[in-house]
């Protein structure tokens, strides 16, 4: 045995692996730290080995020279000479993975954070020094090609242990087996939480407008409506001709008052009408049942295919059966090409929702005479997209208070850089056109209090501060009593040196900033230009909470853009369900008034009867739609309606938003429940404002569900949290979505960030902007990747007043 090897041997038998021993810091170096022992044995401790909590990049984070520590060997460095220990100072503290069985079985799910990627999987860490791996096939159920497709460093996941080795340190995970398991446990917490009947869901009514849409029902309600012809009136003497071409219809519409009160018109006018609300029942039907013409809606809800598809499936089964295609004017705008769809798909025609006589009479007369008719959908305008509101919005939606505080922050650092008595930001108002409106006030300012000043007098327009604003000159005056007349008017407090300077923002100049000091002198070049840099930063400030403001008053705006086009598809089905029902009305009446005979016959007595009873039915239809559209009216005043401020009862709420988003959740396949507290106290909101954050948040998750998944479940509840004195309202959004990435966690609610490609980055900026100018706070609670999302909004609780009270 040679001397290097006896020396290592020795060494061993002295220091055997697992020995815990003391030793002094001896020095350091970017790669570990160097021990000596009592005995003089040297020893290093590598930077892996000094924490548990991560590799530190340099010891000296944790380490000092001459400091004595507890360390454990590992074994010997033969490779030096003479050789020396290899040390731990963390395993000496304590292992992690010591007893690591009585914390994590296999099959238990976990929640832990990714921290690691790689090209096979990705690491993540359960709690500090305990990581696991989860491998790229098991992260989801459908594994992406690249790992950073599904989820990035920071995020949270939740995953179910598949394999845990304590020697060899090794535990793997699975979130594709969590996200298997997730679905069913969903189901039963759902309904053990609402098995008391606390379940909602969404409806069949939205409430909001667009521009454009609103104009549409006027013009509609006048007479106008594109493509309809009001003067036209077509008999029933005309139909005949047609009823007896075609006297088989297969009606197919998943809207029951639309689809009964077209079969109550068409039965009327002649024809035998079966209906169905579904493509697979028509199918059914027309296997066993011949018809000569089939009136097939385009989007089902509930159903597997669209009306297209359906329709090519008929046509299979019978080559040359006339199909006419039904549409809402959404489909046709959100779909250009629909028209030629139709047409490749073996259609005859494509009738827009309301329909009249008219255009169905053009399409069948069409028919007959074998050709094909597509004058309905070319007829229909396609207006311009109104993106903006008013070109003046008046009032506030975050307060000027919030703003000035903001803007006192910036003015109170500029007078510590500068040594200034009182830094003070002037505003005039913007009504140039009357020069008697031009007023100066103070706006914001920080310092000294400005005894002079009166914000009831408006004299500051004829000081220094309005040629500033309006001229945009800057001022430096060492000493103000060599020009006293120039300054007799700016009475705010006393001073002797003064600086000033324009803040130009993207528009006209309204601001000026005063830098003031009682001492002549006391300003220098270097705090004109100082305060020339503050003012660019001011002006910045001024044109953000600008630009929050008019961003806020268009929110009615944006979301009636963003909801409209799902709502008008459901006022079209009323408002042909009244078309149908008043022209069958019509017809029945007229044949009574011209027919005096078959009303008093007794043998006819059965058919007037008859005939009565569907007037009735028609009547009760008619008065059932005026219901739904009057309520469709008062949930839209509800939501963009007067803005006051008052007592709030969220519990009546959150059902106007459910109702609100329901199209849009039932078109995107997302069941929306509820969970409210019983008894939940007010708030004090403006509830106009709330509803329309509410909204923001929830439209947000719906579109999340229905891009990445296609569909799933947003729970919106209510909770009263006695825990939490300021807040304690609470209101959670849960999603059963992608999750949102870690590093994506502070951003979401910053303006213009968006996840989604087509995007604006606008609805959850509002809603904070909103919530938090209520008093409230909004937060992200939980969100795990693929596992879902929870926000959070806490807000203020509305006390009563006892009369005789001290507070």
């Amino acid at each position: 045995m040679s001397h290097d090897e006896t020396s290592t041997t020795k060494l061993a038998q002295r220091y055997p692996k697992g020995t815990v021993l003391t030793g002094r810091v001896r020095h350091l170096e970017s790669f570990g730290a160097f021990l000596t022992l009592e005995d003089g044995t040297a020893g290093i401790i590598r930077n892996r080995d000094l924490s548990w909590e991560k590799e530190l990049e340099h010891p000296k984070g944790l380490l000092n020279v001459g400091q004595i520590v507890k360390i454990l060997v590992l074994g010997v460095d033969s490779h030096r000479q003479p050789p020396r220990l290899e040390l731990s100072l963390r395993q000496a503290e304590r292992d992690p993975w010591q007893n690591i069985e009585q914390r994590y079985q296999v099959g238990q799910v976990v929640r832990c954070q990714v921290v690691r990627l790689l090209h096979t999987g990705a690491f993540v860490e359960l709690e500090p020094a305990v990581d696991g791996f989860v491998p790229l096939h098991e992260v989801s159920q459908f594994p992406p090609d690249d790992i950073d497709e599904a989820i990035w460093i920071g995020d949270t996941i939740e995953a179910v242990i598949t394999r845990l080795d304590h020697e060899e340190r090794q535990i793997r995970l699975s979130p594709r087996q969590r996200l298997a398991n997730f679905e069913l446990e969903r189901e039963q917490a759902i309904r053990r939480a609402y098995l008391k009947g606390r379940e909602g869901g969404v409806t069949s009514l939205g409430d909001v407008l667009s521009n454009e849409e609103r104009q549409a029902l006027h013009d509609f309600f006048k007479g106008r409506w594109p493509g309809v012809n009001s003067s036209e009136e077509i008999t029933q003497a005309a139909w005949s001709t047609l009823a007896a071409r075609l006297p088989r219809v297969l009606l197919v519409d998943d809207d029951s008052s639309f689809r009964l009160s077209l079969q109550r018109l068409l039965t009327r006018l002649g024809h035998q009408v079966e209906v169905c609300d579904s493509p697979e029942k028509a199918a059914a039907l027309n296997g066993s049942q011949s018809f000569d013409l089939v009136l097939m809606d385009h989007s089902f809800r509930h159903a597997q295919q669209d009306g297209l598809a359906a329709a090519r499936r008929l046509l299979a089964a019978r080559p040359g059966l006339p199909v006419i295609i039904i549409t809402g004017i959404n489909w046709l705008e959100r779909h250009r090409d629909l028209a030629e769809e139709a047409r490749a798909a073996g259609a005859r025609s494509l009738l827009v929702k309301p329909m009249e006589l008219g255009p169905l009479h053009r399409a069948l007369e069409a028919i007959v005479a074998g050709r094909e008719d597509w004058s309905a959908a070319r007829m229909v305008s396609r207006p311009e997209k109104v993106i903006g509101g008013p070109n003046h919005l008046s009032g506030l939606t975050l307060a000027q208070a919030d703003l000035a505080r903001v803007l006192q922050e910036e003015l109170t650092r500029l007078q510590k850089a500068t040594g200034a008595d009182a830094c003070v930001l002037f505003h005039r108002s913007a009504l140039r056109q009357q020069a008697l409106s031009q007023q100066v006030r103070v706006f914001a300012h920080a310092g000294a209090p400005l005894v002079g000043y009166d914000d009831s007098k408006y004299e500051l327009q004829a000081s220094p501060v309005s040629q500033v604003i309006e001229s945009g000159i800057h001022i430096y005056e060492p000493d103000t009593t060599r020009n006293h007349q120039w300054f007799q008017h700016l009475k705010i407090l006393s001073f002797t040196s003064c600086l000033g300077v324009p803040v130009q923002g993207f528009g006209p100049r309204e601001y000026a900033l005063f830098l003031f000091h009682r001492h002549k002198g006391h300003f220098t070049p270097d705090h004109l230009e100082r305060a020339q840099v503050a003012g660019q930063l001011i002006a910045s400030l001024i044109a953000r909470k600008e630009a929050e403001r008019v961003i806020q008053q268009v929110q009615p705006y944006v979301f009636a853009g963003q909801v409209g086009s799902h709502l008008v598809h459901e006022l079209n089905n009323r408002l042909s369900s009244i078309l149908n029902d008043t022209k069958t009305l019509a017809l029945d009446h007229h044949s009574l008034e011209h027919d005096c005979v078959k009303a008093i016959a007794p043998k006819q007595r059965h058919e007037t009867q008859a005939l009565i009873s569907e007037m009735q039915t028609c009547i009760r239809n008619l008065q059932e739609s005026g219901r739904a559209m009057r309520k469709i009216t008062q949930l839209y005043l509800g939501l963009v309606g007067a803005e006051r401020r008052a007592a709030v009862d969220l519990n009546d709420l959150i059902p106007r938003v459910v109702n609100v988003l329901a199209p849009i959740a039932e078109e995107d396949r997302v069941k929306v429940l509820t969970d409210l507290e019983k008894d939940l106290p007010a708030t004090l909101a403006t509830g106009v404002r709330l509803e329309q954050a509410f909204v923001n948040i929830a439209l947000n998750a719906i579109q999340q569900l229905h891009l990445s998944k296609g569909g799933g479940e947003l729970i919106i509840q209510t909770r009263f949290a006695q825990q939490n004195s300021q807040l304690p309202l609470q209101v959670r959004f849960t999603d059963t979505g992608p999750g949102i990435h870690g590093q994506d966690l502070d951003r979401v609610f910053e303006l213009g960030f968006s996840r989604r490609p087509d995007g604006t980055g606008l609805g959850l900026f509002i809603a904070r902007s909103l919530v938090e100018a209520m008093g409230g706070r909004i937060s992200i609670e939980r969100s795990v990747m693929m596992i879902g999302t929870t926000f959070l909004i806490e807000l203020p609780l509305v006390v009563p007043c006892v009369e005789g009270a001290s507070i």
